[in-house]
């Protein structure tokens, strides 16, 4: 699996920023009291780790069985 592309960085980022929204950000309106941030942060949070799981398994797919 020696890709010399950004996928693997692209998926890692994806996945951390997803993850630390979901810490970090949506403590932090849940102390301010702030639902509507709230939402959007997890929505925002799953959808970054969606992406990222979804395009890891593309890729991992990708390379088994088409190259």
């Amino acid at each position: 699996m020696l890709d010399i592309g950004y996928t693997y960085y692209l998926i890692f980022l994806l996945i951390l920023t997803g993850v630390m929204m979901m810490i970090v950000d949506v403590k932090a309106y849940n102390k301010a009291k702030m639902k509507r941030e709230k939402k959007y942060a997890k929505i925002l949070g799953w959808v970054n780790i969606i992406l990222g799981v979804m395009i890891y398994i593309a890729n991992l797919t990708y390379e088994t069985w088409f190259w």
